[in-house]
Parts: structure tokens; C-alpha cells; sequence
């Protein structure tokens, strides 16, 4: 059919019968219908474009007075971007099949662009995609796409009658998205809604869709609230572990540990994990595709796969591709082909290839027919070879300047200023030392008189990148920012830390000098009050006139500004401190509230009024960071005990490092072992195994707390604590009435708060 009309010989119109006569009406290739491109192929690669042009354009017609405007906030700019561009792009997505990687992933890192550009000065940041949805709040692009689809069913059933159910239901690639979309949605929504699995009972959900339209809106929207946070959450434990990880490396003490974390082995490497380097001019690329295109146009070198063709038709199937971009990937994925091609020893000169007006051109004519068999006879087969990876050139050239070289002049030099000189690329340079390597015989080694070393020994070393200067600091930088370590990866390193039982000494065996004025951070103080910490460090100030000692009072309460914790710039500005030795020490109790063991319990209530329960729990043993599917308030509190527990952490390591005291509490480990608790982390369990750190865990209600309250303490270079508590203690031990032997307060306790000046 497509031969008949876009074939050579057709005059691409269909001839139609009709009541004035016979008319011909044109066969187009593509037509726009209703805003939307409508194609012959099945697949969207056109449409996906022109989504994604109109989309670029409207981001740039407002770039410069909103999406770029400092007075906006990033969810202002969020929310207009939703509104302006994002609903351009999703005009009509609902209908797409992205059947092809290739689409998929063009329509994917087009979006992700326009997510970057929202964030001021990222332009030269190494970021990866959870990195910008988590800082723009924005969903992925399939998240994106499949609320398109999700919403598109609710409109489907408010016209039922005039939708051809019939043909919708014959579209088994769309119906398997919509069915995966759905899956999706109940693993969001499934922890907050008494809506069954879909796969199992799809009545609940068809009766919301068609009759409460506003509420199915509602649902699809909260699946999408949910997916943001949930992986807001992720983003923010994985982003301070890796903190974490980059602290232990910079210190030699805990560098060996975790050295290797998320390496891979040498094995496993292929060739997309070596640099594309051109070695004249020692440039690195992100891809082969800009290293082809540098080598071109720098160069002037082609892929020698052009030299076999200089038309559109295969020489050796005799299959015509109607372009030459076409044909090229014939050619590179056809063995047979390809190989008989360059075994006949005949080149041409490359003609006009993918990217060229002429194969453009080309493409708009020919797109629609498919690859056409031509006859006629054929040359026989030869000699079967493939295209050599290697340079002959290049190795001719290397043994020669060897052969030249003066007596005491290096090989290694000699070979590198060869390479250096030669137009070529690091995969061709490495598979031409191969080939060198493998041809020389012991003739071609004693010609060379070089006896005090083994010139393939070195032809074999020269195979790495790290006897090349360019490309080793490529390499280190490549894998620092293009192979991020999982979470699972960095628990198992400090797990297995832990486990090792290994002894080092203390970061420092005697105490660093310290300025006469110290600072302190009380971390989530609240508000000022008699009895608290830094009540006591006040009065402690009296007995010290040679050293002046400053409480800062980190909260919210004291100073929206620099108590915000939630701020990047805020928590870098306290980490600097540490780091300068300007802050000498820390307090912090972060909230417990997500991590509380009240959660879950039948609460007491009198007869006349029906039992309720607690709050749910949010954590468990295999989940410490958070559940998945939690409601949108509980990731939300889940989110803030986590970022302000990482900080904590991160503040008593640098404190350590520099070589400063510190103390975390947090309610002790419950006896339930399935329970979670912050002392069963994984880095947590690590920091306890250090020198400068101890455990200690304790009963406030032998301190004057009105219960037993289990505490357990984190203490950092604080050897005196346990003298202190004791010196303070009220109670001496704990009774069947303790409540009564214990002496209330209004606020917090009087003897646990003074003895944390005293003991640290």
C-alpha cells in the first residue's frame, strides 16, 4: 500500500468516487488535526518533537520575566511552569505510545532540561534527574505522562456514549499502560484510601471515574503530591549519606574504608565506561556522538562504515533505503553486509550523509516507504573481513619513531608524543597498541635494542588510562560525578565497618587548644526558659572569667532565619563554623515524633466513648527512613525528622574531625527488636564504633523526670559525663511507684539539663 502511493511511480492522490464525479484527493504524509500531528507510523516520534518545540518555545517567551526572575520562589516558578509550559506539552499525551527507547528517552531528557533551567545557576552543576525533581517539586516526565493518561479516563466516561469503546479496547499497547498506570496509582495511594487493588477489584475504581469525576481528579493529583514527596524523602537521606561518605574519605583515618565504595570492578566495564578522547587534542567528550562529531569537523576523519557506500543501496543486499542515514544503520548493524563490503577492498569517497540537507531532503520525500529489494546479480562473495577498530598508520608510525629514537631518550615519552601527534581517538589508540602488541615478533623487539626494558610490558601499560595524564583526571572526575553510590551500598559499607572490630587511635590523642571565646550550639532548643541548657552554661560562665562561652540557640523560635535548618545555605553556614573552629561543641535532641513508640497503641478512653488509636506507625525495622506509602502530612513530618536527625549527624562528625564535643539524645532502643530507632541505623552503629565516641543510655526519672523516659546519649569527646550524672542523680533506682519519688517540673528537667553543660 505504501508503495502505491509514495512509491516512485505514483502521483500520490486517491481517487475517490463520489455524486459530482471522480476527484483525487492527496496522500500527505502528515496533517494536523485538533492541535495534534497526525502520522501514518504508529509510534509518536514526530508528535513527541513538536510537543516538545512548543513546549522550549513557550519556556523561552517567559524565561526572562518569570522562570528567571530572583523575586519568584521556586514553587511560584513551579506552579507558572505547570500552568504555562507543562500544560502545552501534555496537550494530547494521553493517547502516546512511546514504543521506541529511542523517543523515550529523547522525550525524557528534553523535559529534564526544561526542569534544570528553572533553578538558577545550575548550568555548570554536575546534577542528576532526582536531584532536579527534588529541587523543583516537579514529577518525572513518566510520572507526567501517566497523570495525563490517568485524568484522560475521566474524560473518556463522561462522553461513554459517543466513545468507541470497541476500538479502545483493541489498542492492547495503550490498555497495558492504562492498566500499569493504575498499578502505579494504588502504590501511592494504597496506605491513605480504602480503595482495593485495581488488578484484583476494578469496580471501586470504575464507579469513581464515572461518577465523582472531581474526586477521581483529586486522586490522581495526590498520587502525583505523593510521588514528589516520597522521593523528596529518598533524595534527601541518600544526598546527606553521600556527605557522609565524602567526609570519611577526606580524613586518612576513616579513608580506607570506605576508598572503594561503589567502584566497579574492571569486569564489569564496557566500553561506554571509558573516556571518548581525541588524543591530538587532548579532549574529553561526554559521548561518542560528540567525539564523532569533533573528529569530523576538526579532523576531517569519517566513520570508515561511509566508505563502503555512496548511494542510498546497499552494494552487497541490493536493498534500497531511500537515505543514507538509513543505510548507515543498516550497514552497522548488518554483519554480513558489512563484512563483505570490506572484504572487496573498494572505498568511496563518503558522500552526504545523516544531518546533510541532501539526506533531509531525502528523508521528507522517501520517509514513508519501507526498505524496497532491488534484483539483479550480484559479485560473488570474497573474503569475509570486518572494519579493523585499529590504525595501521599510527602503529607503523610508533614503531618507526622507536626504531629512530636516541639512546637515552624514554619509550613512554617517545610513544606518547607519537599519539599526541596523530589524529585519533583513545578507543583507536588502544586498539592499535593492541594490535602492536600482538604482531611483533622477536625480530621486530631486537631490531628496536632496547634491553633494559620489555617493550610490550609497556605498550601494555600504556592500555590505561592512568598513564595518561588527560584522561586520569577525567576518569576520577567522571566517576565521581556520573557513578553515584546507592543507599543500600552505603549501609552495607558501614555495617560491615561496625563488624570489622578494627581499632585506630583517636583523631586526637590530646585536646586541640581552643580560642578564648567558645561557642555552643544548643540545636532544636525551643524557647528560652529557667532550667534549661543554657541556663546552666550561663551560671557555669561565672566560674571560668578566663574563657567566655556562647550559647547559639539553633530553632526556629529564636530566629526564623538562621534557625531554619531547612535552608542549604543556613546548614553550610553552621558545618563552616565547625569546620573553622569557631563552634566548639554541640547539644542536639532532634524530634522523635516519627520515630516514637507510642505510635500504634490503643489509646485509653472512658466507657461512654468509643477506643481510638494512636497515630500509625511510620517506621520499621526495614524501613528506618520511612514507609513508601504514608499520607501526604505523615511524608511530610517523615521529611522533617529526617533532615533535621542528618544534620545532627553530620554536625558531631565534622565536630569529631576538628576535634570538638558534642552530645545527640534521642529516646533509647526499644526491647521490641523489630521496632526502628536511630541506634539502629547503619551509620549511627558505625559512628558508635570510633574512639571519640560513647553510648550511654539512662532513666530521666532518676533525674527528676515525672516517668522513666528511656534516654539514650551519643557523646562526643565527653569522658566526664558519667561522673556528672551521677553527681546530679536524684533518684537511685526505680520503683513500682516512681512517679511519686519523682520530683515534677513544668518545663524540663532540672538535673539532666545542668549536667550536659557540666559533663561536656
Amino acid at each position: 500500500m505504501r508503495v502505491r502511493y509514495f512509491g516512485p511511480n505514483s502521483d500520490h492522490t486517491l481517487l475517490l468516487m463520489g455524486e459530482m464525479g471522480a476527484k483525487k484527493i492527496r496522500v500527505v504524509n502528515q496533517y494536523s488535526h485538533l492541535g495534534c500531528l497526525v502520522h501514518h507510523r504508529p509510534d509518536n516520534r514526530r508528535e513527541a518533537r513538536r510537543r516538545v518545540g512548543i513546549a522550549q518555545q513557550a519556556f523561552n517567551q517567559h524565561r526572562r520575566l518569570l522562570f528567571s526572575n530572583p523575586a519568584l520562589s521556586m514553587r511560584r516558578r513551579t506552579e507558572l511552569f505547570s500552568t504555562l509550559i507543562l500544560s502545552k506539552f501534555s496537550f494530547g499525551t494521553e493517547s502516546w505510545i512511546l514504543s521506541e527507547r529511542q523517543t523515550k528517552t529523547y522525550v525524557h531528557n528534553a523535559l529534564m532540561r526544561l526542569f534544570r533551567r528553572l533553578m538558577p545557576g545550575s548550568y555548570n552543576q554536575h546534577l542528576q534527574d532526582e536531584d532536579i525533581l527534588t529541587e523543583t517539586g516537579l514529577n518525572s516526565p513518566t510520572e507526567v505522562l501517566r497523570m495525563a493518561r490517568l485524568r484522560y479516563i475521566g474524560t473518556l466516561y463522561r462522553c461513554q456514549d459517543l466513545v468507541p469503546w470497541g476500538l479502545l479496547n483493541a489498542d492492547e499497547a495503550w490498555t497495558t499502560l492504562i492498566q500499569d498506570d493504575l498499578s502505579w496509582m494504588w502504590s501511592q495511594l494504597r496506605e491513605t484510601c480504602r480503595l482495593p487493588d485495581p488488578l484484583l477489584d476494578l469496580a471501586p475504581w470504575t464507579s469513581i471515574w464515572q461518577h465523582h469525576t472531581s474526586y477521581w481528579k483529586r486522586l490522581v493529583r495526590r498520587a502525583g503530591l505523593h510521588a514528589c514527596f516520597q522521593r523528596r524523602n529518598q533524595q534527601r537521606v541518600l544526598g546527606f549519606h553521600r556527605r557522609f561518605i565524602c567526609l570519611f574519605r577526606e580524613h586518612p583515618a576513616t579513608q580506607e574504608v570506605f576508598e572503594d565504595i561503589g567502584a566497579t570492578p574492571a569486569w564489569e566495564k564496557g566500553e561506554e565506561d571509558f573516556p571518548q578522547a581525541c588524543m591530538c587534542c587532548r579532549m574529553v567528550f561526554k559521548s561518542k556522538a560528540g567525539l564523532g562529531a569533533h573528529m569530523f569537523k576538526v579532523h576531517h576523519l569519517v566513520a570508515k562504515v561511509r566508505l563502503l557506500c555512496d548511494q542510498t543501496q546497499c552494494s552487497s543486499c541490493l536493498r534500497e533505503y531511500h537515505t543514507m542515514a538509513k543505510l548507515k544503520a543498516h550497514l552497522q548493524r548488518a554483519g554480513h553486509c558489512r563484512h563483505r563490503l570490506w572484504g572487496r577492498r573498494r572505498y568511496f569517497i563518503p558522500a552526504q550523509g545523516s544531518g546533510s540537507n541532501v539526506d533531509f531532503q531525502l528523508h521528507q520525500q522517501q520517509d514513508v516507504l519501507p526498505p524496497l529489494q532491488a534484483a539483479g546479480p550480484q559479485l560473488p562473495d570474497g573474503r569475509l573481513e570486518d572494519i579493523p577498530d585499529y590504525d595501521l598508520d599510527l602503529a607503523e608510525k610508533i614503531y618507526l619513531a622507536l626504531l629512530e629514537r636516541e639512546e637515552r631518550s624514554d619509550v613512554t615519552e617517545i610513544i606518547k608524543e607519537v599519539v599526541y601527534a596523530y589524529p585519533v581517538t583513545w578507543q583507536t589508540c588502544r586498539a592499535s597498541l593492541h594490535y602492536l602488541i600482538g604482531e611483533l615478533t622477536i625480530e621486530d623487539i631486537q631490531a628496536l635494542a632496547i634491553m633494559h626494558k620489555d617493550i610490550k610490558t609497556v605498550l601494555r601499560e600504556l592500555l590505561t588510562s592512568d598513564k595518561w595524564d588527560f584522561l586520569h583526571d577525567s576518569c576520577a572526575h567522571s566517576r565521581a560525578a556520573e557513578r553515584p553510590i546507592g543507599q543500600e551500598v552505603i549501609d552495607q559499607a558501614c555495617n560491615e565497618a561496625a563488624e570489622s572490630g578494627s581499632v585506630r587511635a583517636p583523631f586526637w590523642p590530646a585536646p586541640r587548644p581552643m580560642l578564648r571565646e567558645r561557642y555552643i550550639i544548643h540545636a532544636f532548643s525551643g524557647r528560652r526558659r529557667p532550667g534549661d541548657f543554657q541556663y546552666f552554661l550561663d551560671q557555669m560562665q561565672s566560674q571560668h572569667d578566663a574563657t567566655t562561652i556562647h550559647t547559639i540557640s539553633v530553632d526556629l523560635m529564636t530566629d526564623p532565619v538562621w534557625g531554619d535548618i531547612a535552608q542549604p545555605t543556613v546548614r553550610s553556614f553552621w558545618l563552616t563554623a565547625v569546620r573553622d573552629r569557631f563552634v566548639i561543641g554541640a547539644l542536639a535532641g532532634p524530634p522523635c515524633e516519627t520515630w516514637s513508640q507510642a505510635r500504634g497503641k490503643c489509646v485509653p478512653a472512658p466507657a461512654d466513648r468509643p477506643q481510638r488509636a494512636a497515630p500509625r506507625v511510620l517506621r520499621d525495622l526495614l524501613t528506618l527512613w520511612g514507609r513508601a506509602a504514608l499520607a501526604i502530612k505523615e511524608l511530610q513530618q517523615l521529611d522533617t525528622g529526617n533532615l533535621l536527625l542528618l544534620f545532627t549527624v553530620e554536625l558531631l562528625i565534622m565536630l569529631a574531625y576538628a576535634g570538638g564535643i558534642g552530645c545527640l539524645e534521642h529516646p533509647a532502643p526499644p526491647e521490641d527488636p523489630t521496632k526502628a530507632s536511630i541506634w539502629r541505623l547503619p551509620i549511627i552503629i558505625y559512628l558508635m564504633t570510633w574512639p571519640e565516641f560513647a553510648f550511654l543510655t539512662l532513666s530521666q526519672g532518676l533525674w527528676g523526670a515525672p516517668s522513666m523516659k528511656p534516654t539514650g546519649l551519643l557523646l562526643l569527646n565527653a569522658p566526664e559525663m558519667l561522673r556528672e550524672l551521677r553527681s546530679w542523680q536524684i533518684a537511685k533506682d526505680v520503683s513500682s511507684e516512681f512517679q511519686g519519688h519523682a520530683r515534677r517540673m513544668t518545663v524540663r528537667e532540672f538535673g539532666h539539663c545542668a549536667v550536659d553543660p557540666s559533663g561536656l
